[in-house]
């Protein structure tokens, strides 16, 4: 499995998506297509081309501005096999997210009353996504332990808040998005260690990996779970 970028974000280089595919059909590989620099920009032809996965976003050429909806592209000859755990931008209970979500960024105020007691330190990433978005920040916490007995009351306690009655598809989304959100934090973990010198990130990852092996671990990650094994295994992660 291998992505590539249709558009170099920093040269504006434009890959020849057809030579790609059929070199990667020759070593058997199977390209993801970034497209996050080429629609809206570039005249793409993605199945004329071959292109069997693709994925980009709405902000940037195709103007959709902050919070604009992403996209996923799959080719006729797969898309029977192809399934999507996350639902889309309108397939969900609404909810804002504040995205960096965790006890160093919240305030303990004891003088105030009920929810005001909690003060928010850090908003400037605030969206709308899915509800459980926020609650995989909290409970799945990359800096503090948080104990496994108090995620399932936790969860419980937020769906009943939330009006949340189809539980199943709550923690399949949470699943989803801890493990959309810890293999991000992994990756930035990792660079800030490497190219910017910051060590003490790299305490911090076996704690992560924990949280994206669980998130792994719910069936609507099946897949997911089977394709990061056998990149662990080649090496690759």
């Amino acid at each position: 499995m291998l992505v590539r970028s249709a558009v170099h974000y920093k040269t504006a280089a434009i890959v020849d998506i057809a030579a790609e595919e059929r070199e990667a059909a020759r070593l058997r590989k199977t390209i993801i297509w970034d497209l996050s620099h080429a629609a809206g920009l570039v005249d793409l032809k993605l199945e004329r081309d071959g292109a069997k996965y693709a994925v980009g976003c709405g902000y940037k050429y195709l103007n959709g501005g902050p919070g604009a909806p992403a996209f996923v592209y799959c080719h006729r000859d797969v898309v029977e096999g192809f399934a999507q755990p996350l639902s889309g931008w309108m397939g969900h209970a609404p909810g804002l997210a504040l995205r960096d979500y965790h006890a160093e960024n919240l305030i303990w105020l004891p003088d105030r009353e009920i929810d005001s007691r909690t003060g928010l330190l850090d908003f400037q990433d605030a969206l709308f996504a899915h509800p459980a978005y926020d609650l995989v920040s909290l409970i799945e916490d990359a800096r503090r332990d948080v104990a496994p007995d108090l995620a399932e009351p936790l969860k419980a306690r937020f769906c009943k808040a939330a009006g949340l009655t189809d539980r199943a598809a709550f923690d399949a989304a949470y699943a989803v998005l801890g493990a959309q959100r810890n293999a991000k934090i992994l990756g930035i973990f990792v660079r800030l260690a490497k190219r910017d010198g910051k060590a003490r990130y790299l305490d911090l990852i076996p704690r992560v990996q924990a949280h994206f092996a669980r998130d792994l671990a719910h069936p609507a990650l099946r897949d997911v779970a089977s394709l990061v094994r056998t990149m662990l295994a080649a090496g690759k992660g």
